[in-house]
């Protein structure tokens, strides 16, 4: 798949947060963020700002996220799903956690987040153990 300067351009400015230190609320590319602040951060970078709900738990209340997401770009469907789109994944059922998805080396799809485990914002395969419940698409400035 050909990807497009705009796309080229997302996937690019998320790699570049790749080390950045987890914390939730984090912000700051090189400092801290968690997995809202890379969306937030990125969209900015690119042009296409976010509004930012920063009022939210460690475990997010999954129906405002999702809401949240729709407000904020076009939803697609998984299926769809292509190189600097943001995805949206839940856990025991509930949306909680975000990703831009990225192109993997060994083809198919990667996922770059802020992961809490890890404690930084990496990029690894996207598998079948992420449940995607949704995808959205940066909406391109005009």
């Amino acid at each position: 798949m050909e990807l497009t300067d705009f796309q080229k351009a997302i996937v690019a400015e998320a790699r570049s947060w790749l080390g950045t230190r987890f914390a939730h609320h984090g912000r700051v590319k090189g400092r801290s963020c968690d997995c809202a602040g890379l969306v937030i951060g990125v969209g900015a970078a690119v042009g296409c700002p976010i509004v930012d709900e920063a009022q939210y738990d460690r475990k997010p209340d999954g129906a405002m996220l999702l809401a949240h997401c729709e407000r904020q770009g076009l939803r697609v469907p998984i299926a769809e799903a292509r190189p600097g789109d943001v995805a949206l994944f839940a856990f025991a059922g509930e949306p909680q956690h975000l990703a831009i998805l990225g192109d993997y080396f060994a083809g198919g799809l990667s996922m770059i987040h802020a992961f809490s485990l890890s404690r930084k914002v990496i990029e690894t395969r996207l598998d079948d153990s992420w449940p995607i419940v949704g995808v959205f698409r940066f909406k391109e400035a005009k």
